[in-house]
């Protein structure tokens, strides 16, 4: 949720106008607040900016000054007597729209201050503010796109990079294996090795598993050996 405020200073006369109007010693029933209401905001995750280059005074559109606020004019209703429930009086404010910019707001959808509607309309009993939003995600994915597209695009880097990484973490000690065309000689050696430490040979342990080291270190030599190895076997099939 975003919020904002708008502070100014009134005139001593707006405040005198506002003390008769509470107090009910003059004839006065209606006071005019000026730059109180934003028509259009720009509304961000972070805060809310008044639009000011879609408004300009009437006078000089639109080479004018803009203006970020339009009036409002205030007016305190009450009940009447005979319906008092109470001994106090209940008293209540009504809000009005001064429509005293006309040029940018005809075409605008839902404005209560189109000329095309009533020429002679001076105030509006509705008010009416355009914001310009982005586009929503949904709640669910708020832990995500709530740092923008600055987080959403390094959450996407991150995840891609997670996912690579595990695909090929430990590969290299892999590829030895899965690249070798005949694997029945390494499996043969790792046999052996396995009888002769039940048997407790272990000087010919020692040799036997110094040779698979080598063979694990010289990938070259362990590539050849084993690919002639395979090449003996498919001749002495095709021969027999």
């Amino acid at each position: 949720m975003v919020k904002d405020t708008n502070s100014f200073y009134i005139t001593n006369q707006t405040r005198s106008q506002l003390s008769e109007l509470l107090f009910g010693n003059s004839t006065v029933t209606q006071v005019t607040i000026p730059s109180l209401l934003p028509k259009f905001l720009k509304v961000t995750p972070a805060t809310v900016v008044p639009v000011s280059h879609l408004m300009y005074n009437t006078e000089n559109p639109p080479s004018g000054d803009p203006v970020e606020y339009m009036d409002l004019t205030l007016e305190l209703s009450h009940q009447p007597p005979e319906e008092h429930i109470e001994e106090s009086v209940r008293k209540w404010w009504v809000v009005h729209e001064n429509c005293t910019v006309w040029t940018f707001l005809d075409d605008i959808p839902y404005s209560t201050c189109s000329t095309r509607m009533n020429k002679t309309i001076k105030l509006s009993d509705s008010l009416v503010i355009y914001t310009f939003n982005d586009k929503a995600f949904p709640e669910t994915l708020n832990l995500i796109s709530g740092k923008g597209i600055i987080g959403l695009y390094t959450t996407f880097v991150i995840v891609v990079h997670t996912f690579v990484r595990g695909a090929f973490t430990g590969i290299s000690f892999k590829i030895m294996f899965d690249d070798m065309p005949n694997v029945d000689r390494v499996l043969q050696l790792c046999l052996d090795i396995y009888l002769v430490r039940e048997s407790g040979e272990l000087d010919l342990e020692e040799d036997l598993f110094a040779k698979l080291v080598f063979l694990y270190r010289s990938q070259t030599i362990g590539s050849y050996l084993y690919s002639n190895q395979l090449s003996r076997t498919h001749r002495a099939r095709m021969e027999g």
